[in-house]
């Protein structure tokens, strides 16, 4: 009989493509479903030529996580193909970071807010601090950033009482209402949220916790969404084929997820304590860079990224034991026979340093096969730029 990891891992085998549904797949079934309904089939509303109007881009460097094995692992496909994605997208360029008038009262009301009514000490021309007993609050003000965070060696009683809620929606609801108490305003209503029970290993880190019984703490990451492909209007169709296009432009527009080096982690997150209280925030971060405007670029194939991959130019940022099932405890240290591709995506990247463009990477993940065994499994993620130089 087989066992529950093998099932497990058969069953993530089988899951083809997730949320890297393809642009060619969605105007098919598009245009059949219109053909049933009787309306006319939209033209092509997607670009089909970059216009790069940045010029040509700096080349996006990400950093990665080598494996301590000395031998190369296999890289193999473990879908019936390579899917084809998008050939052109979006660059988006941000706002130049600048300070205002108003800018050292906003980061004060910011603190008042969040619960910090000390006079702020000024560390550097745009960076303000808060102290209040072991948690310390950090304003940029050039960059509008916000960070909280906790000294937890210097308080061990943390993790006691804490009373988690089962249901995680409440730490959802007020992470967002603490949001709107910053720069961010209301911008995280609309954001994708995740919580996570947490707890604190022996060493005072973060790791996941199976059930509220046994956390301590509830994380949230709020992760958002940038335009990908921008519908327009094409020329050279039938006027009911336009007037289609125009009716649904809304509907036609793909956005894909921003992430960041560490694949599960947003930079704009909360750990909350206890019920979700205000005064239960133990870390808080802030980071957002403003898209200014945006330009066309070309992309490589899914297969060229992928070849890369083979030839170990790939960006390795995750890799756990299944059996382990925590994202927050990667090991790089796991022996690795084969990575087992089973899904890609593609997805904004950004830092919590300030970044001029915010430009795409392709994400590939999968099943690692563990040197010396056949049933024994790690769960990785690769990074990947997205755009051809």
């Amino acid at each position: 009989m087989a066992s529950q990891l093998e099932e497990s891992t058969k069953t993530a085998k089988k899951i083809a493509l997730g949320c890297g549904i393809l642009v060619a797949v969605i105007v098919i079934v598009s245009i059949i479903s219109q053909l049933i309904k009787g309306e006319p089939p939209a033209c092509n509303p997607y670009p089909t030529v970059a216009n790069n109007l940045f010029g040509s881009l700096p080349r996006l460097e990400l950093e990665t996580n080598s494996l301590t094995q000395t031998e190369m692992p296999r890289y193999e496909i473990d879908i019936d193909k390579l899917p084809q994605m998008v050939s052109y997208v979006n660059v988006h360029k941000t706002k130049t970071p600048r300070q205002s008038l108003t800018s050292q009262d906003d980061a004060v009301q910011v603190a008042i807010n969040l619960g910090f009514k000390e006079y702020p000490k000024k560390l550097s021309t745009s960076e303000l601090q808060w102290k209040r007993d072991t948690t310390t609050l950090e304003i940029n003000k050039l960059y509008n950033t916000v960070n909280i965070i906790t000294n937890y060696k210097k308080t061990p009683s943390i993790t006691y009482d804490n009373s988690i809620l089962v249901d995680k929606n409440p730490y959802i609801t007020s992470a967002r209402n603490l949001f709107a108490k910053t720069y961010a305003g209301r911008k995280m209503d609309t954001a994708d949220a995740t919580a996570t029970y947490l707890k604190l290993d022996k060493n005072l880190n973060f790791i996941k916790a199976f059930s509220a019984s046994e956390a301590d703490f509830v994380r949230v990451d709020f992760f958002k969404k940038l335009e990908g492909l921008t519908p327009y209007v094409p020329a050279g169709c039938t006027s009911d084929q336009q007037k289609y296009v125009q009716e649904n432009l809304d509907s036609l527009r793909i956005s894909y997820y921003v992430h960041t080096i560490e694949p599960q982690k947003s930079y704009n997150y909360i750990i909350l304590k206890g019920t979700a209280g205000w005064g239960d925030i133990l870390e808080f971060s802030y980071v957002d860079w403003e898209v200014e405007t945006s330009s066309i670029y070309k992309t490589l194939t899914v297969s060229e990224a992928w070849e890369e991959l083979k030839k170990g130019n790939g960006y390795l940022r995750s890799l756990y034991r299944t059996s382990v099932g925590d994202p927050f405890q990667n090991d790089f240290s796991i022996p690795i026979e084969a990575f087992l591709l089973n899904n890609i995506e593609l997805l904004y990247y950004t830092t919590d340093d300030y970044t001029q463009y915010i430009q795409p990477v392709f994400k590939f993940s999968g099943i690692a096969q563990i040197q010396g065994t056949t049933d024994k499994y790690a769960e990785f993620i690769f990074y990947y730029p997205a755009l051809k130089y």
